[in-house]
């Protein structure tokens, strides 16, 4: 132990001193403990459940706030600052509160402002050295000793398990919004199935403009949220074969199969339809549901 250094750490302290790597290890260490609230914060805010999150949400800042506070003073004190310049971190705080409560209430110009100063403080309290021997706060910190440094390395841990977490969600979010895009559009596909059948059997003629069997309607809206839009396939020269496709738009991270199609189509004058891939990008049969797997579609 050198001359002028702590012999130990005060844990909550705040006249004491704490170097940058045992600031990074404490930050990581309350990361894991804070990780299963927050996970359930996400959750609750991705199922609109808006009083769960905000009450998880305010139990988080009640709790981990003050102690995040005050690993970011001893930081400040072993830089010979002041411990008030802590209050930076609050601002970020409120505002996802308020976001909670209103999305929109909190505009982006703001929120990016308070993420960039709160980025800045953090990188400075990480990488600005502390001040050597003793200081108005205190003693110099004493040498890290290997939990210190075992608790900043789990920090690599918690990075590979937050990418896999994000990768998780991702692909779940994009599976339910592939459906949600394949069960929408095949429900408009299918609800014009019945008027075109009876637009037939009353003229004689299949609609060649499938447009006209939603009755009236801007023509520049498209027919489905997640349908771009729907045409006819040719008809057969028999006049009993008639096909309908709708091709999907895109919706967020399910943008995969926007510009693929499928069709709905009859060999019998209207008396039957199938559904299946079709049109000129048909979709592949596993984006499809059991239901909407049938092969032979006309030809675009």
């Amino acid at each position: 132990m050198e001359q002028g250094q702590a012999q130990h750490v005060s844990f909550f302290h705040l006249n004491s001193r704490i170097g940058r790597l045992r600031y990074f290890a404490y930050g990581i260490t309350l990361t894991w403990v804070e990780l299963p609230l927050s996970a359930f914060t996400v959750l609750a805010v991705l199922q609109h459940n808006l009083l769960k999150g905000l009450v998880l949400t305010l139990i988080s800042y009640v709790v981990f706030l003050p102690i995040r506070c005050t690993f970011a003073i001893r930081r400040l004190h072993d830089i010979g600052w002041s411990g008030w310049w802590c209050l930076i971190m609050v601002p970020q705080g409120l505002l996802n509160l308020a976001k909670i409560l209103h999305p929109t209430a909190i505009g982006p110009g703001l929120n990016l402002l308070s993420v960039f100063m709160l980025a800045i403080f953090g990188l400075v309290l990480l990488f600005t050295p502390g001040s050597q021997g003793e200081n108005r706060y205190g003693r110099e910190p004493p040498p890290n000793t290997g939990w210190v440094v075992f608790g900043a390395w789990s920090a690599l841990l918690l990075f590979m398990l937050i990418i896999v977490a994000i990768v998780v969600w991702a692909f779940n979010y994009r599976s339910k919004m592939t459906t949600a895009q394949v069960t929408e559009s095949i429900s408009v596909a299918i609800s014009m199935e019945e008027p075109a059948t009876e637009a037939y059997r009353q003229k004689k003629v299949w609609p060649l403009d499938p447009s006209q069997l939603f009755g009236p309607r801007d023509p520049s809206e498209p027919p489905g949220r997640y349908v771009a839009g729907i045409t006819a396939a040719s008809a057969a020269p028999d006049g009993q074969s008639f096909g309908m496709v709708a091709m999907l738009k895109s919706a967020g991270l399910a943008s995969g199969i926007a510009g693929h199609s499928f069709e709905v189509w009859t060999t019998d004058g209207g008396a039957t339809w199938h559904c299946g891939p079709g049109g000129e990008e048909p979709m592949q049969m596993s984006d499809l549901p059991e239901t909407c797997r049938d092969e032979g579609a006309l030809p675009p």
